[in-house]
């Protein structure tokens, strides 16, 4: 079973603003964590039931709707900034709906 975290969905919701702002259209669940936390924390040898960093990509699946965004890989190769392999979901930021 999945451990529960606790995570700001307005906070993630500013952050993934400010990527549109910056023109981005596709951004991973590693880029939106360093945003989140101010850096990335590498969870090694953690067992994904138990790591922060998946149950964060968990809790932006569960929520893609409200947070306008879209899967488009569950498993993206990519080396994160402290060098090591790492497989993050790839997100397509969809388009902020007017109020």
């Amino acid at each position: 079973m999945s451990e529960i975290i606790l995570v700001n969905l307005e906070k993630v919701k500013t952050i993934l603003g400010d990527f549109r702002n910056e023109g981005l259209t596709k951004v991973s669940t590693t880029e939106v964590l360093q945003k989140y936390q101010g850096g990335y924390f590498n969870n090694t040898n953690t067992p994904p039931s138990k790591s922060f960093n998946a149950n964060f990509g968990r809790v932006l699946k569960r929520n893609e709707i409200e947070l306008e965004i879209t899967e488009l890989s569950s498993a993206e190769p990519t080396v994160n900034n402290i060098g090591r392999e790492t497989n993050p979901s790839l997100w397509q930021l969809n388009k902020e709906k007017s109020n």
